[in-house]
């Protein structure tokens, strides 16, 4: 049986409206694959950004391994440093006791010194007291020598006996002169010795 044009149409009609679902569902499908696949490429976008990410992030643990490794060695080296600075503190307190114990020794020495510098001082008074004397024993023997040469004028013989006298007198009176300047001179050169010394000390 021959289909009739109105057959036609109404097959027509039919197909249209059971392909408007379909075209509205691809229409739909060709939207939703657009957008996956600008989801895809925001996706792959993102994975290459964290591709980049985790290449530094690589460089970066790779680099903070080696700061680490760096401060290791650093603490070992400090480490022993430490030892070291013990090891040395140790000694400096083993030489500053020392030190402490030759400060007192150099102290009782220093009064020792001073004691000896009271003493020689109160020697070398002593001894200017006595060339003091002395000398006025000198001025009197050189009157009585005065006095004894005008007697001497008067008799000859007596001058000459008087004059071997006199030699031998002027003889020990020089040599007890001349030991009294030896003595203050080792005393006055003992004196500044010790007074040179007791500067340094200080």
């Amino acid at each position: 049986m021959a289909l009739t044009q109105e057959d036609l149409l109404a097959i027509g009609n039919l197909l249209e409206s059971k392909l408007a679902p379909i075209k509205t569902d691809v229409a739909d499908l060709k939207d939703d694959v657009g957008t996956l696949k600008t989801d895809v490429t925001g996706l792959k976008d993102d994975v290459g950004e964290l591709r980049s990410d985790v290449v530094i992030l690589k460089d970066d643990v790779s680099t903070l391994k080696t700061d680490v490794a760096g401060l290791k060695d650093d603490v070992g080296t400090l480490k022993t440093d430490v030892a070291g600075l013990k090891d040395d503190v140790g000694t400096l307190k083993a030489d500053v006791a020392g030190l402490k114990d030759d400060v007192g020794t150099l102290k009782t020495d220093v009064a020792g010194l001073k004691d000896d510098v009271g003493t020689l001082k109160t020697d070398v008074a002593g001894l200017k007291d006595d060339v003091g004397e002395f000398r006025s024993d000198v001025v009197i023997l050189k009157d009585d020598v005065g006095s004894i040469k005008e007697t001497v004028h008067r008799n000859y013989d007596v001058t000459l006996e008087f004059y071997g006298k006199q030699q031998e007198f002027n003889t020990a009176t020089q040599e007890k002169l001349d030991e009294l300047h030896s003595l203050i001179v080792i005393f006055s050169q003992q004196t500044i010795k010790n007074t040179t010394d007791l500067r340094l000390i200080k």
